[in-house]
């Protein structure tokens, strides 16, 4: 009858590697509303772009590189923060 197992075992790493190969940048950006500046760069690390908002708070830019095996790209997170440093709006470049 043949290996059907092998074949079945084939189709399911087929599977796994097609996944794996899909670009990684999507985050619910809305989740930091709300949080500290601090959780924010410990989580993603320091911004590579910090900004005093006219009308007070921050504009922070954190860059998140999302790779697989035949391309690259780069997603831009920015957030908005007020006067204590809380995460009051978000939004994404390129995600």
């Amino acid at each position: 009858m043949g290996n059907s197992c092998g074949k079945y075992r084939l189709r399911y790493l087929f599977i796994l590697f097609a996944v794996a190969l899909l670009p990684g940048c999507s985050y619910n950006l809305a989740q930091w509303e709300g949080r500290h500046r601090d959780e924010l760069i410990k989580k993603w690390g320091p911004p590579i772009e910090e900004r005093v908002r006219p009308a007070g708070g921050k504009r922070l830019v954190v860059t998140y590189i999302s790779a697989n095996l035949y391309s690259s790209s780069t997603c831009y997170m920015v957030f908005d923060t007020d006067t204590q440093d809380i995460v009051r709006s978000t939004f994404s470049i390129d995600c």
